[in-house]
């Protein structure tokens, strides 16, 4: 009797070892989950990272600059290296729509369309490219681009080196 006693005891204890694993087994899948999504974000925030240091190189300072002011005397290997620089911004936030999807990010892509879109399309060379590479990216994209680029002026970026240059030029500008 008194083994059947000890053997019944061990059966629960067993049980608990059991379910106390598999708990653990639970914690650490969360874990690792949050860890993966962690490692997908600060992905993300380098490959933004990475776009915009790239605009930092003398001579792409430069090609980016001549977009701006005359894009019509863009060489073609200044479009091209613009096509790459573009075609990753948009690859960027498609990569990030879809982790938005998996629900690895909380801001909706419309979001980050609306809070990044207007340092690259402010200009006639960026629009240019839009109306030809647009059919290389899906559809729900192309149509959240499209949406948000109405509300950006094509004049944008050079109207915003005209008005720092004008406050360098204005002896006057008191400072803020």
């Amino acid at each position: 009797m008194k083994a059947g006693k000890i053997g019944e005891w061990l059966q629960i204890i067993g049980s608990f070892g059991v379910i106390f694993g598999l708990i653990l087994v639970a914690l650490q899948i969360q874990q690792n989950t949050v860890l993966v999504r962690a490692e997908l974000v600060s992905n993300a925030s380098d490959a933004w990272i990475n776009i915009d240091a790239s605009k930092q190189s003398e001579s792409f300072a430069s090609v980016l600059a001549k977009s701006i002011v005359n894009p019509q005397e863009l060489t073609t290997a200044e479009i091209l290296e613009l096509d790459g620089y573009l075609f990753t911004y948009i690859d960027q936030l498609d990569r990030d729509r879809d982790l938005y999807d998996l629900g690895v990010f909380d801001t909706p892509p419309e979001s980050l369309v609306q809070g990044s879109l207007n340092d690259y399309f402010g200009n006639e060379f960026a629009r240019a490219w839009w109306a030809e590479t647009k059919w290389k990216f899906t559809q729900d994209i192309v149509e959240v681009i499209d949406k948000e680029m109405q509300s950006i002026s094509v004049s944008q970026d050079i109207d915003y080196i005209e008005r720092i240059k004008a406050r360098l030029n204005n002896k006057s500008l008191k400072k803020e």
